[in-house]
């Protein structure tokens, strides 16, 4: 029996077209789905920064000023020789009182909040200097020192040691501390300091160098960094150079390809022809 159709054929063109539009498809599916991965993730970083820059978190900072004197007892040597003077407490007047100093500490809320219950702890060193626990308490503005209340801890036995809690101190307000000390021994330079705490709050004292003042994420400095703040920036360091030649490397295959592939036919061939021309010498 005769079959008088045509029969289809197949080219063979026709197959490595096929095959070549195959896999044009998969290489522009990866590479769009990377595209897409690497645009979210640049979108991320930019919306974290964004939001500290735009909207920034609340500024919690007190800072604390602090003046203190020398022993104001002390007097010149010529002096010295040829007067004698003397001092003593009232209520136990053979004590000789030789060092006699004055101390003053402010705390100003320079943050966006006002904070409350401050714990505020005021010492000398040491035993030596003793600390008079009645101390003269001012504010800034002075009105709020009616409106605000100041609990003294009396069960502190130190004498070299006082603690308040101060019960609100609303943003750009103040208050200052101003003490007395003494001692029975002649000491000239005595050491005093106020300790501020509050959990979240930063206390700064002027004059002493500090690493930063600003909450945006990008002026902070690794030291500062820590929580969410490290980790996002590790995350940049590592995720973005990796991403950008993960991306660079498929850009490369994708568009030379078939350059690399011709290269590579014409490699073959030269090292055929090399290994003909041989044989045929030989």
């Amino acid at each position: 029996m005769i079959n008088s159709g045509r029969e289809e054929t197949e080219l063979p063109g026709e197959e490595v077209k096929e095959s070549g539009s195959h896999s044009f498809s998969i290489w522009t599916a990866v590479i769009s789905f990377v595209t897409g991965v690497l645009v979210s993730f640049v979108t991320i970083i930019l919306t974290y920064g964004l939001k500290y820059f735009f909207d920034p978190p609340e500024r919690r900072i007190l800072i604390v000023t602090e003046t203190q004197t020398k022993n104001l007892l002390n007097i010149e040597q010529k002096v010295h020789d040829q007067i004698i003077t003397s001092y003593a407490l009232r209520n136990t007047p053979s004590e000789t009182i030789k060092s006699y100093f004055r101390y003053s500490a402010t705390i100003r809320n320079d943050g966006d909040v006002g904070v409350e219950k401050l714990k505020v702890v005021v010492q000398s060193n040491g035993s030596d200097v003793i600390l008079v626990k009645s101390p003269s308490i001012t504010t800034v503005p002075p009105d709020i020192r009616q409106g605000i209340t100041l609990q003294q801890n009396r069960t502190v036995v130190e004498v070299s040691k006082d603690e308040w809690e101060v019960s609100l101190l609303n943003r750009h307000e103040s208050i200052t501390f101003a003490y007395i000390g003494y001692s029975t021994k002649e000491i000239n330079n005595a050491s005093f300091k106020l300790i501020a705490r509050k959990k979240d709050w930063e206390v700064i004292r002027e004059g002493v160098e500090t690493l930063s003042e600003s909450n945006l994420f990008f002026d902070k400095t690794i030291v500062e960094m820590q929580g969410e703040d490290l980790f996002l920036l590790l995350v940049i360091i590592v995720c973005t150079p990796t991403f950008l030649l993960l991306y660079a490397g498929l850009l490369v295959l994708f568009f030379f390809r078939r350059p690399a592939r011709a290269f590579l036919r014409l490699s073959r061939e030269l090292e055929e022809y090399l290994q003909r021309r041989k044989l045929r010498d030989d």
